[in-house]
């Protein structure tokens, strides 16, 4: 991730934010109410999504699975179901992914951070993974 201060929340409300799930996320064919907390994650505030605007659910998961890293696929909160929870949404571009941006839950408790990733978690599983592979 980049510096330390933070940039400033993205706008477009439509934007949807591209979120890698791992496996161990999905119950039962759902994704469970871990899959958007950023608590189980090395940065405890910050809750790593990557941009529509910049990449596509597929592209998300391929760069996700080619760094090392493990998916059950893509599934995705918008900019404004975020900002409804106070929950901003902010680029975080990096050399290896330019569409990379994060939630930003700093300052939360930790119950009022499982509280607001549950609440994400339903959104994302409402609106269905995004991408899944063959």
């Amino acid at each position: 991730m980049s510096g330390t201060g933070h940039s400033a929340a993205l706008s477009d409300g439509e934007e949807l934010l591209f979120r890698q799930v791992h496996p161990n996320c999905i119950q039962e064919g759902r994704i469970g109410k871990n899959a958007f907390d950023p608590t189980e994650t090395r940065e405890p505030d910050r809750l790593s999504v990557a941009r529509e605007t910049l990449t596509t659910p597929a592209a998300a998961y391929d760069l996700h699975v080619r760094t090392g890293h493990v998916s059950a696929g893509t599934w995705a909160v918008s900019v404004q179901e975020c900002a409804s929870l106070d929950l901003p949404a902010r680029p975080d571009p990096t050399p290896v992914d330019p569409a990379h941006a994060f939630v930003d839950f700093a300052g939360l408790s930790k119950n009022a951070t499982k509280k607001k990733a549950r609440l994400l978690a339903k959104v994302a599983m409402d609106r269905g993974a995004l991408y899944t592979p063959s």
